[in-house]
């Protein structure tokens, strides 16, 4: 094997770690709670608040990721047709890529980082903020064009001044911003707190229970 073979593999390769980096992070940035990112971020985590600036404009990394991923996924075949031509010829070299390309571009590309990081949002938006952040600049013309017009169309279409996030909050987000017991980790107070709890303990408690008188 030449070296300019062994280049075109580990051109192929990067671009489909790259790719899983993409699309994971895209996965992990959208079902990611907001209010949980806030919290850790209030902790002091860097990675928290670089995700949460990611999170607050969604234009931008939902602009980023395809393009990042579209790229990732033509150099790639590109690189595969051309590896597999160097050593079948063209005919046999160029279905072979085909038919190697898709799956591995869908399984390890896709499916399988999409999976893990979808499994703990918070957590992958953590570790995968930095590098979008470092891509954001690299790619900058490109991701300012894409995400200036995919706002606009979006706001056309929804009826929106802006895609700003509602301030409503879920019962699991809730619960865990009053899992922690300091108070300065958020700005509920432990009084508030343990009201809240208070009010999901009655949630679960069955009419029987809340019928019987208590006893001295």
């Amino acid at each position: 094997m030449s070296f300019e073979q062994i280049l075109i593999l580990a051109i192929i390769l990067a671009c489909v770690l790259l790719q899983g980096l993409f699309s994971g992070g895209e996965i992990a940035l959208v079902s990611s709670d907001i209010h949980r990112l806030r919290q850790r971020a209030r902790r002091g985590s860097k990675a928290a608040v670089m995700a949460v600036k990611l999170r607050e404009k969604p234009h931008l990394f939902l602009s980023m990721a395809p393009i990042g991923t579209n790229l990732c996924e033509i150099t790639a075949s590109t690189g595969a047709t051309l590896f597999f031509i160097s050593l079948l010829g063209p005919f046999h070299g160029e279905w072979l890529a085909v038919g190697i390309m898709i799956p591995v571009l869908l399984i390890f590309g896709e499916i399988i980082p999409k999976s893990v990081c979808q499994a703990r949002p918070e957590g992958a938006a953590e570790r995968l903020s930095r590098f979008f952040l470092g891509v954001s600049w690299i790619l900058a013309p490109l991701v300012f064009v894409v995400s200036r017009v995919t706002l606009r169309v979006v706001l056309s279409l929804t009826g929106k001044k802006d895609l700003t996030y509602s301030p409503y909050i879920t019962r699991d987000a809730l619960v865990s911003l009053i899992s922690s017991d300091s108070e300065g980790d958020t700005d509920i107070l432990r009084s508030e707190k343990d009201m809240v709890r208070r009010v999901f303990d009655f949630s679960e408690t069955t009419p029987v229970k809340s019928w019987c008188p208590c006893r001295p």
